[in-house]
């Protein structure tokens, strides 16, 4: 579920960026395609990376490390 999150807020963030900018240079739809899935897969990554750095502050709650684990995030992240 928290994947899916990642996936629906910062995925499509990141994601509407890189297709924004494969739109504004012309590529074609195909590539236009492919920009749009590593943009998702980049703003899942990034999302991932940021719930790590949260997990260091004792402040922060939930979050992936509290479902699988630090290193379990880790390796998912990598």
């Amino acid at each position: 579920d928290i994947l899916y999150l990642h996936h629906l807020k910062t995925g499509a963030l990141i994601r509407s960026v890189f297709e924004g900018v494969a739109k504004i240079i012309g590529l074609p739809e195909e590539r236009i395609r492919n920009v749009r899935e590593v943009g998702g897969l980049f703003g899942v990554c990034f999302q991932i990376a940021d719930d790590l750095l949260d997990h260091e502050n004792p402040n922060e709650v939930g979050g992936l490390p509290k479902v699988i684990g630090k290193e379990g995030t880790r390796n998912l992240l990598d």
